[in-house]
Order: C-alpha cells, then structure tokens, then sequence
C-alpha cells in the first residue's frame, strides 16, 4: 500500500478521477489499476481489447478518462490512430470526409513504465492532451511494482533517454558496483531498490531469493534489479538498461538501446527496436517504424557516423508496427526472425555475366540462398570479415579495389564497375607478395645509398639535441582525450593518470559512453585501477565530426576554457571503407579540434598519425629518408586509412601557420603491451596477429635478411608519447615514435621456439617460401589463410616496391635524454604474446606448450 498512497497523494489522484485500466490482470501494472483506484475511490473504467486501438480511443473520449497506466508501447497504438485520423482528414478533406475527432481535455496524468520510452512520445502526448502531465515510473515486481518516478515536463533538445528519476517516498535506491559498494556520481553501476517497498522474496524458491535479496550491514534489505543505473549530479539516476539487454557481439558488450537511441535521431523514424538474430547470437538486427519509406542505405550512413563499428547492426528493416507482447512490451524474440527474407519478397535474379559470377560469390560467402541483386551485402549478413573473403574472390577474376566493396554494396551495383583481369590472378598477387618481400629485404642496401641524406640528418639531429636540456614537467590540471574506448587511447589514458595528477577529461561518442569507457579500461587494467583513477576522469558524451565537438554552446565554451592539452587519439583505423567516413573520422575530426585548441585559452593538441604516411608521399625521388622533418606532397595513397592521416597532417601544418600549437606523433606498428602481452580487444583485424596466425597455419616463414618486424609495445609507446607531451623543453613538431629495435624473421623465429613454441615452423628461403605459397593456394583447406597473408602483408611488412627508409635519431635522442629506451624483444615478451593468443582462443593451432 505505500507505493499506491503515494502515487495516489503525489499526483492527487481523487473520487473525481477516471483510472483507464488497459493492462492485463496477469501483468503487474493491473495492481495499480484496482488498488489506487479503490484507495482513492475513483472509478475504474476497463478495456475489452488493449490491442483495438479504435476502442482505447472512443473510450477515453466517451468516458471521461483522468488517469492512464500502461507501458509506453500501448500509449502510442492510441496516438497512432489519432494522428492518422488527423493525416487522412487533411488529406481527403476535400472529398468531405467524416472524421470524429474525440475530447482530449479530461487526460491529466498519462503514467509511463515498463518498457523503454521513446525521447518524442511526452511531446507527442502533450500535442494531443493539452492537460496531460507525462510521468515516467519504474522498479520491479520484486519492489512493490515502482520505486521511482521523473515528471517529464520538457525534454531536453540533447535527451537520447528519459530520466529515470526520483525514489518514490518511503523507498531507496542505490548504485553499487560488483562488491556492493556505492557509486559515486558519474559511475555506473547496478540499480538495488532498498526501503518500505522490497518483498520478502519468492515463494518457495530459496535459491533464487538468496540472489537477488541481499541483507546488508549499511543498506538494510535491498533487490538487485539486473537493471544498469548512474546517479546523476542533478540528483536523479539515469537508466543504462539491463543487464541481460546488453548482448556480447564479437567479443564486445552492446547495450541495444544506444542503437535505438542513435535511429531515433533520424528524421522520420518514429520507433526503433534492437535485437539479436535468433539464428547468429552475433548478428545485430535494428528495425524501426516510419510515416514514410526510408532508404535504409541513409539510415546506415547515419549510424556510421553515431556508433562504434562493433555496434552497427547487420541488418536494417523497415516495419510497419513494432510487435507487442501480450502485456503490450515489445517483442524483441519475434523480431529476432526478422532476418528470414519473406517469401512475398521480389527477387531480381543477376542478368550480365558479371552479375552471375557476384551473385555466385554473394552466396558462398554468406551463406544465403535467394536474394535480389539489389539487395545490401551488409544487410544480407556481411561484415569486415565477410568482407575481405568477398574481395579475394573476386579479385581472383576482376580487377577490384577492397573500397569498392564498401561504396558499392548491392550485386547489381558492384557488377558494373568491374572489369575481367586479362591475367592469372593468383600468379599475379603472388609475384606482388615476392616483389613486396624483395623490396623490404633491399632495405639495408637502400639505407647505403641514402647514407648522404642520412649523415646530414644524424649531424642535424646532433646539432638540436647538444642543445637540449630538460626542464620539467608541464603542469596540466586537465586535458581532453579521445578515442579512451580504444587501444592506444586506453594505455595513454592510464600512463596519464598513473605519472601525472592531471584531470581527464574522455569525449566518447555514442550514448552508453560512461559504461563503455569503464568497461575498456577494466578489460586493459583491471578492476582495482579503475576504482582507484575513476574520479579523474571525467566522461562525456560527444562526437569529433561536429560543430563544437558535439556539445551545447555553454557546455563547449566551459570546456574550452577549462583544457590545457589535447590528445587526439580517436580515428577510422580499417584498413577498408568508403572515403567519406575516413574523411569524417580522422580529417573532419582533427580540423574540430584544431578549431578547439584555439579556442578559449590556448591549447596544445598532441595528434597520433602513423609512420604509414610515408606511403602516401609523392616524390620523383627513387630512395626518399622519411625524417621528422621530411615535407612531401600527398600523393593520395591507395589505401583510404593512410591517404585520410596524412591529409589531416597537411591540415595541421594550414593551422600552424595561424598560430595552434601541435605535436604529431607518428606511430610504428603497436603490438601487445610488454608487460603481459595483453593485444588489443578488437584482435581480428590487427595485421601483425593476422599475419602472425598465418605462419602458425602455413608452418613456414621466410627468412628475410632485412629487420622488418616493429614491435612497439602499446604500454611503452604510451610513456613515450606522454613524456615528449608533458616535457617544457620539447618544441611543437613530428615525432616518429616506433621501436627501433626490431627483428628479422629468422631472429623471430628463434625467439618463438625459445618462448616455447610448440609448432615447428620451416624457415625457407624466399624463392623457397614463394613457391610453397603458391603451392598451397591450390589446397582448400589453406585458401583463407593465404589469401589473409596476401592482404596483410603489404599493410605491415611491405615498403611497396619503394625505396623508403623511416629514422627517428632525433626522437629516440630526446627520450633517451629524459631516460626512456625502448625495450629489446626477448623471449618473455614473445612468450606472452603466444599465451595470450592461445588464452582467447586466437590462434588455431595449439601454438605454445
């Protein structure tokens, strides 16, 4: 009775009032329907058929209806047929059509709970019930039915969600991390309900009580709801959804109301509903509802722009209503089909010759066995992976570039940009995959012939650093830092937080951006360092590729005031996809924040680029050293993740000019963290592995002269860009920030077996190792794996037939001055790269004894 007392006193629910009892007996928000009617001595008006939304809306109409209590679903079928109605009159109001428009003054309390309500639906409700006062409720069954309330009076224009709210009187809630501790503000953590309203527990399930109602010292009797909450500094508590509606995609923990939340800022999606495929747990399928058909290609390049890559959905469906549950919940298990292609469906079967060869490699690779040549490949199951498979074969009979996949995704529209290679693929590629080798073995007598530019480099360098001398540590009490979701931003993250007392300020895109953060670093660092660092950091929702980083005026002008430095670390790192999400990602992206640095009080921005730039350099020059201060035309590289970086390196250098302050640091090839040989989450498209799992499958290895393998540890890369960040005597400039000390492939190997490696690898010769590749092509079984060597090699290994040397004297004379070397690799570092591979189950093979 205390819950129903004080919804009733709350919201002054009289004899006067009319309850609408919409839901089923069997559903728990009936409870209220009888008792707070009863209680407060109302009437109690009853529905015949909740789904007959022509009835729900005579009735509220005839009979005077005050009060509501659904879930939001229910409410939304009445406004459906109110505004259609309104829509057909206007249209047809020439024809004289009748349409009855109903009373809408008596609904003054519309009470929301239960499921997930839509940002638009209180402004929608208002629209029509001029009196209507919009509350959201929620809690659990387990806690008296509700426990907390928000009045929403006015929906913030930057709202993804609906504030969950206040406790309800005589009750508690609490935010506790995984050891029943209490969060503080900012952290996210599990909801409990505590107070007047907690039940005894289940009947006759002992068990089951004893998980989920918990005696506590400090708290009394509490109910852990599975539901994921943040107390905000306003007071009320945030819903971050459940538990068990967070689903492990790939690898990765993806609340499926961020994907709704983001289709909903689509003009013109009216409802939007994640779910998993009941057929592939790692297949994401997102379905929404509109008044007028939208080209889910637009929605797509929508989300790209809104969401990390692991959390676009495979499949994007326009529907016309969203299915209920009986209790009027959305049925998120009938949705889950919704990848079965319907039967009523009109299928354009493939014509050209080209269209029947794709059509062919469509179905192969995704394992589908009817769809129309207009179809999506990404809509139709594809993905990165699926991807690159798709692209060897057919470049084993077209001329093709990987992006083409990506800008044209139907088979209709990929068949007319392609033409038939003249050549024997295979033979082909694989005398590339030589020339590649070659090139890079040729390396050492490259640096002999460039000896004069790299003598006058080395007494240049000479020269800067006896001058050199180090004067401390600049004093930043906060900076902003991107890309704290990701690998290096994570490892930056945490040298910043354990070698200096700064303040982080972390921009993450997306809207479950605190618990995404959080989860990162716990995956990296553990549980104990982000107890301990996380109240100096600061984590705010944002997105690089707008005005103003994302944010509302006063918020922007307050931050830009408040920064001292800026580490950019956020990017498009795939080495695929369609140029205008590199551009958006890592060019439009760096302009914002150049913008930023100037903006307010000035800022240094410290810029993360890749030594790959060099591959995007235009030179007449056969041997090019590529120093710190090498300057080069960009001669637009073919691969869109190097073109995109070193566009935004000439951006910055047009910024210099107007006085920003800059440090580029350009990064080798990060590997593992030295310390544990943790890799990145996302493991599968990292080159190094791939390549590294290749060998292991192929049993073999060249053994090339020249030292090509850059291990720059994650965690030592961090210290070093840290150092020459934080150091007053470290001018705005590039750095080249890699490992120098880095091993050729016999060397490698032999590190390998004294790591304990079990499998035995043949070294060959390279003419040797050509030949066994090409031998092996024709095997099936090795098809995937060398067509994965082949992909790779060029994007770690390969100097592309180019005589191209990378030094970095200067930076490594810097650090060593400020008593930082890069590790040597030695069997220990090896041999926690093989444990870990061999712990998440990476490589096939059992690699390590």
């Amino acid at each position: 009775m205390n819950t129903i007392l004080d919804v009733n006193r709350r919201f002054e629910i009289t004899e006067n009032d009319r309850i609408f009892g919409v839901s089923s007996f069997t559903f728990d928000l009936s409870v209220y329907d009888i008792f707070g009617t009863f209680a407060a001595g109302a009437a109690l008006i009853l529905a015949g058929d909740n789904k007959n939304t022509e009835e729900l809306n005579r009735l509220v109409s005839e009979e005077e209806v005050t009060v509501w209590n659904s879930v939001p679903a229910l409410f939304e079928l009445l406004l459906s047929v109110r505004e259609t109605a309104e829509e057909n009159y206007f249209d047809e109001i020439n024809q004289e059509l009748e349409v009855k428009f109903e009373q809408t003054e008596s609904l003054r309390i519309v009470m929301l709970s239960g499921d997930y309500i839509p940002v638009d639906l209180p402004d929608r409700i208002r629209n029509r019930y001029e009196n209507a006062r919009v509350i959201s409720l929620g809690g659990a069954t387990e806690g008296s039915i509700w426990s907390i309330y928000y009045p929403v009076n006015r929906v913030e224009p930057t709202w993804t969600t609906i504030p969950y709210g206040y406790p309800l009187g005589n009750q508690k809630l609490y935010i506790l991390n995984d050891n029943q501790k209490i969060c503080p503000i900012g952290v996210p953590g599990e909801i409990v309900i505590g107070g007047a309203g907690v039940a005894q527990g289940y009947c006759n399930d002992p068990e089951k009580t004893s998980r989920s109602f918990l005696e506590t010292a400090s708290l009394g009797r509490i109910y852990r709801t599975g539901d994921m909450g943040v107390l905000t500094e306003k007071g009320y508590i945030d819903f971050l959804g459940r538990r068990d509606n967070q689903v492990k995609i790939n690898g990765y923990r993806v609340e499926l109301g961020e994907i709704e939340s983001a289709m909903l800022r689509f003009e013109g999606v009216k409802r939007a509903v994640g779910t998993v495929s009941a057929d592939n747990r790692n297949r994401l399928i997102a379905c929404f509802t509109s008044d007028e058909k939208i080209p889910v290609e637009r929605i797509r390049e929508f989300l790209t722009d809104k969401l990390p890559y692991y959390m676009m959905p495979a499949l994007i469906r326009q529907i016309e209503t969203i299915p209920l549950t009986a209790n009027g919940k959305i049925d998120r298990k009938q949705l889950s089909y919704m990848d079965k292609l319907p039967d009523e469906r009109i299928v354009l079967a493939p014509e050209t010759e080209n269209q029947k060869i794709l059509y062919q490699y469509f179905k192969e690779v995704l394992g589908v066995d009817q769809f129309s040549i207009k179809d999506n490949f990404f809509e139709l199951g594809g993905d990165s992976m699926k991807g690159i498979s798709l692209y060897n074969k057919i470049n084993e009979v077209f001329e093709a570039d990987m992006n083409l996949i990506f800008r044209y995704q139907t088979v209709e529209a990929l068949a007319a940009r392609l033409i038939k290679r003249k050549s024997d693929y295979k033979e082909e590629r694989l005398k590339q995959f030589k020339q590649q080798y070659v090139a890079a073995a040729d390396t050492l007598d490259a640096q002999k012939k460039l000896a004069e530019d790299y003598n006058t480099y080395l007494n240049n360098a000479e020269k800067k650093l006896k001058t050199f001398k180090t004067r401390g540590s600049k004093d930043y009490k906060a900076v902003l830092l991107t890309g704290g979701t990701g690998y290096l931003g994570a490892n930056l993250m945490e040298t910043l937080l354990t070698t200096t007392d700064t303040l982080i300020f972390a921009l993450v895109r997306g809207d479950d951006y605190i618990n995404r953060l959080k989860e990162n670093l716990i995956f990296y660092f553990g549980e104990a360092f982000y107890s301990r660092y996380r109240n100096r950091i600061v984590a705010f929702q944002g997105d690089l590729s707008q005005e103003m980083l994302g944010q509302k005026k006063d918020g922007y002008e307050s931050l830009c005031h408040t920064v001292d430095a800026v580490f950019h670390c956020a990017g498009k790192v795939e080495h695929f996809g369609k140029y205008e999400d590199f551009y958006r990602s890592n060019v439009k992206s760096v302009e914002n924040l150049l913008k930023f640095s100037m903006e307010g009080k000035q800022k240094e921005l410290c810029h993360m680029s890749t030594t790959r730039v060099m591959e995007s350099i235009e030179s007449n020059d056969i041997e090019v050293l590529f120093h710190e201060d090498y300057k080069g035309i960009n001669g637009n590289a073919e691969e869109l993740y190097v073109r995109s970086k070193k566009e935004a390196e000439d951006l910055i250098e047009e910024y210099r000019k107007k006085g920003a302050l800059v440090k580029i640091f350009r990064i080798g090839t990060i590997v593992f963290d030295a310390r544990n040989g943790k890799f990145q989450r996302n493991i599968d498209f990292n080159s190094f592995y791939l390549i590294m799992q290749a060998f292991f499958e192929l049993g073999a290895m060249p053994n090339v002269d020249a030292t090509l393998l850059d291990f720059t540890f994650v965690d030592e890369c961090s210290r070093a860009i840290v150092k020459l960040a934080m150091e007053k005597e470290v001018k705005n400039g590039i750095y080249h920030i890699y490992n120098e000390n880095k091993l050729g492939m016999y060397e490698f190997y032999d590190k390998l077996k004294h790591a304990g490696m079990k499998e035995n690898l043949e070294i060959m010769e390279f003419g040797q190792f050509f030949d066994f590749v090409y031998d092996s092509y024709k095997k099936e079984s090795l098809e995937d794996c060398i067509n994965t060597l082949l992909l790779h090699s060029s994007a770690y290994m390969s100097l592309e037939g180019a005589m191209r040397v990378i030094v970095n004297d200067y930076t490594r004379g810097i650090l060593e001055s400020m008593g930082f070397k890069w590790s040597r690799v030695s069997e220990e570092h090896i041999r926690g790269m093989l444990e870990y591979g061999k712990k998440i189950g990476f490589f096939k093979k059992e690699v390590i004894v």
